[in-house]
C-alpha cells in the first residue's frame, strides 16, 4: 500500500498537523521508545515473565556455556547479587521499596557469594547473545553495579525489538497500521521491555512477515540477493523461540512468485528445511533432554503416541482448553502484568480494541489480495495458533494429561499478525477519511492505551492499594505470591487447637479479615470463633462465631466489621478457637509452605514454621490520597 498517495490533495491544515501519519514506522519508533523506556525502569527488577530464568541463562552464556544448565547444574554458580535485588524474592507483592535505585545502586557481584539456581530456558543461545556480551563486559571485566548490568540487558532487548519492527513496518506492502497497532500492544511492549527472548522473537516474526509479503507483492522477479536475504531472515526467525517457526508456512505465498532462476525456489525450500532440522529439531532435541526426556511421565514420543491412539479424547481436551481459556488467552495477548501481579485497568482492553479496529479500517491491500494468498495467510495464522498449543501439550504436559497447561496469551504475539493481515479489507471502505482519520486514531489511541497501561504498572507495583482506585471491592493485604488454592492445611480447630496470627496493618480504614478455610470432613455440628485484637492494648476489635456447616470448602471465610481508622503501622492479632472437641466437625485453615510473615503464626502457644493464609481488607484508596501523596 502506498501510504503517500493523494496527500497532495489534502488541505494545508492536514499536511501541517498530520504529516507524521505518512510515516507509521516512525510513529512506532517514537511511541515504543517512550513507553518502552518507561517500562524498562518502571517494571520492578525481575518482575517480567520468567525474567530470573532468562537472566540466569544470559549469565551462563556470558561465561561461554551455551547449553542450558551446563554450568548452573554443577553447583552454586549464579551470583547472589542478582537474587538480592530481585522483586520476585519478596514474600508478597508489596510496593517496591522507596529509593530503590539509591538503596541498591552500589550493589555489585560478590565473587565469593553464589547461589544454586538452574534456568528453565532451553532456547537457542542466539536471542541471548547481545545480553551475554554486555554481561560479560560489564560484570566479568568491569565489575559494574548489578543494576547497570540488569537494566542494560532490558534496554538491549527493547532496542532490538524497535529496530526489527521498524524495518518490518517500513517494508511491509500493506497493513502498516495493523503492524503498528500490534507491535504497540501493551503485552508486546511489556515483553520487549524485560529480559526475555520474546522481544527478539516478536520483532523477528514481524520482520519475516513484512519481508515475505514485500517479495510477494513486488512486480519484478525475486533476485539472488533477495533470495539470500530471505534465507538469512528465516534463519533469524527460527533461531528464536519455537513459536516463531510456526510462521514458516507463510513462505508458501512465494510459490507463485517469479524468480530470476528456476533453481532459486528449490534452493530456498532446501535451505529452510536444513535450517529447520538443525536449529529447531536438532537444538530442541538436544536442549529439551535437559528438562523432560528423562522425567517420568513426560516425553514427546509418549505424548504423541497417546494423541494418535486417543484422537477423540485429545480433541475434547483441546476444545475444552479453548472454551475454558480462550478469553484468558485473549486477555493475556492484549495486556497483563508479569506473573499476574497487579491489575490492568479495564479500560485498556476497549482502547486497544478501538486501535486495532481503526488500524484494520486503514489497511486495505492495494492491489487487493489474491484469494490464494489470503487463504495461505489465514490458514498460516490458524495453524500456527493450533501448533502453539499442540507443541506445548507435547513438551510441557504429562503424558495423557486431561487439560493443557503453560499456554499463555503472549505466546501468540508472533503468529496473530499474519492472521489479521490475511483479513484486511479488499478495498477502501472510507476513502475520503481513512487516509488520515483512522491512522490518527491508531496513533493517538496507542498512546492513550499505553499511558493507561503504564499508569496501572505504577499503581500495581508502587502504591499500597493502588489498584483499588479502579477495581471494585475492598483492598486486601497481604497479596500472596505462588500459593495454590488447595494449599496445606492445619489440623481442624477444636478446643485443644488454638491458632494465632499477628500482622501489622499497612492500609486504612480496616474493614474485615478473612482466612482460607476448608469445611468439616463430616456433617457434625460445630462452631468456630474468630477474634481480632489490638496487639498493644489487648482490646477486642471484633468477635464472630461461625457455624462450621456454613463454611465453603477451600474458600475465604470473611469477618466484616465497622471501619477502624488510624490502623496503619499498628499490630493486630487474630485468634481462632473452638469449644468443640470433635476434629471431624472442625474447620481446617490454609497455611503457607514457609514462614512468610514477619510476625508469624502460633499454634497452642508455640511458634510455627509457617503462617496462616489470611488477608485483611481496607476501604479502597481515594484519589485524593494518591494526588496528595498521603499514605493510605
Amino acid at each position: 500500500m502506498d501510504v503517500n498517495h493523494d496527500w497532495e490533495s489534502d488541505s494545508l491544515l492536514m499536511r501541517r498537523y498530520f504529516s507524521w501519519l505518512k510515516h507509521p514506522e516512525w510513529v512506532f519508533v517514537i511511541t515504543a521508545s517512550l513507553f518502552g523506556g518507561l517500562l524498562c525502569f518502571l517494571i520492578p527488577n525481575q518482575a517480567g515473565f520468567d525474567e530470573p530464568t532468562h537472566l540466569a541463562r544470559v549469565w551462563e552464556i556470558s561465561g561461554g556455556y551455551l547449553l542450558p544448565n551446563q554450568l548452573l547444574s554443577q553447583g552454586p554458580h549464579f551470583p547472589a547479587a542478582f537474587a538480592n535485588i530481585s522483586y520476585r524474592n519478596q514474600y508478597f507483592y508489596d510496593p517496591v521499596v522507596q529509593n530503590y535505585f539509591t538503596v541498591y545502586g552500589s550493589e555489585r557481584i560478590n565473587w565469593d557469594s553464589f547461589v544454586n539456581y538452574e534456568t528453565q530456558s532451553s532456547y537457542l543461545p542466539i536471542p541471548y547473545l547481545p545480553q551475554a556480551f554486555e554481561v560479560g563486559l560489564l560484570a566479568r571485566l568491569w565489575d559494574a553495579p548489578v543494576l547497570v548490568i540488569f537494566y542494560g540487558c532490558r534496554l538491549l532487548y527493547l532496542l532490538g525489538y524497535i529496530l526489527l519492527t521498524f524495518f518490518a513496518i517500513r517494508i511491509i506492502p500493506f497493513g502498516k497500521w495493523i503492524l503498528v497497532a500490534l507491535s504497540l500492544a501493551p503485552m508486546a511492549l511489556f515483553q520487549a521491555s524485560t529480559i526475555s527472548p520474546d522481544a527478539y522473537t516478536n520483532g523477528a516474526s514481524f520482520l519475516f512477515i513484512g519481508w515475505v509479503l514485500g517479495l510477494a507483492f513486488q512486480e519484478k522477479p525475486v533476485n539472488w540477493k533477495q533470495l539470500w536475504i530471505t534465507v538469512i531472515i528465516t534463519a533469524v526467525l527460527i533461531s528464536m523461540k519455537i513459536n516463531a517457526a510456526f510462521l514458516l508456512p507463510v513462505l508458501m505465498v512465494l510459490i507463485w512468485k517469479r524468480f530470476e532462476s528456476r533453481k532459486m525456489l528449490p534452493i530456498l525450500a532446501g535451505s529452510v528445511a536444513v535450517l529447520f532440522i538443525v536449529l529447531v529439531a536438532g537444538w530442541n532435541l538436544l536442549a529439551y533432554s535437559t528438562f523432560f526426556l528423562n522425567k517420568q511421565g513426560y516425553g514427546v514420543s509418549g505424548q504423541l503416541a497417546y494423541i494418535l491412539s486417543n484422537p477423540s479424547t485429545f480433541s475434547k481436551v483441546f476444545s475444552n482448553d479453548l472454551s475454558n481459556h480462550g478469553i484468558m488467552y485473549l486477555q493475556e495477548w492484549v495486556a497483563v502484568y508479569g506473573y499476574g501481579a497487579g491489575k490492568v485497568p479495564i479500560v485498556t482492553y476497549p482502547l486497544f480494541g478501538l486501535v486495532l479496529m481503526a488500524a484494520w479500517l486503514s489497511s486495505p491491500a492495494e492491489p487487493p489480495l489474491k484469494l490464494r494468498i489470503r487463504i495461505i495467510m489465514i490458514l498460516s495464522g490458524i495453524i500456527g495458533c493450533i501448533l502453539m498449543i499442540l507443541v506445548n501439550y507435547l513438551t510441557m504436559n504429562p503424558i495423557g494429561a486431561n487439560s493443557i497447561y503453560n499456554v499463555q496469551g503472549r505466546h501468540f504475539i508472533p503468529i496473530v499478525p499474519v492472521l489479521l493481515l490475511g483479513l484486511v479489507p479488499g478495498r477502501k471502505l472510507f476513502s475520503r477519511f481513512a487516509k488520515w482519520i483512522f491512522p490518527l486514531i491508531v496513533g493517538v489511541g496507542a498512546v492513550l492505551t499505553l499511558a493507561v497501561y503504564v499508569l496501572g504498572v505504577y499503581l500495581s507495583y508502587y502504591v499500597i492499594c493502588g489498584t483499588s482506585l479502579y477495581t471494585p471491592g475492598l483492598c486486601y493485604q497481604p497479596l500472596y505470591k505462588n500459593w495454590e488454592s488447595d494449599s496445606q492445611l492445619t489440623q481442624p480447630v477444636t478446643k485443644d487447637v488454638v491458632l494465632q496470627q499477628s500482622f501489622v496493618a499497612v492500609c486504612k480504614p480496616l474493614r474485615s479479615v478473612r482466612v482460607w478455610s476448608a469445611s468439616p470432613s463430616q456433617n457434625a455440628v460445630g462452631e468456630t470463633q474468630i477474634t481480632l485484637k489490638d496487639a498493644q492494648s489487648g482490646m477486642v476489635v471484633v468477635e464472630k462465631l461461625v457455624n462450621n456447616q456454613t463454611v465453603a470448602d477451600y474458600a475465604w471465610l470473611e469477618v466484616p466489621f465497622a471501619p477502624i481508622n488510624d490502623v496503619t503501622g499498628k499490630q493486630y492479632g487474630m485468634e481462632i478457637t473452638s469449644g468443640f472437641s470433635d476434629p471431624n466437625a472442625g474447620i481446617a485453615f490454609g497455611v503457607t509452605a514457609r514462614r512468610e510473615y514477619q510476625y508469624g503464626m502460633i499454634i497452642n502457644s508455640k511458634p510455627a514454621d509457617f503462617d496462616l493464609i489470611f488477608q485483611y481488607g481496607c476501604e479502597p484508596l481515594r484519589l485524593v490520597d494518591l494526588i496528595g501523596k498521603r499514605k493510605p
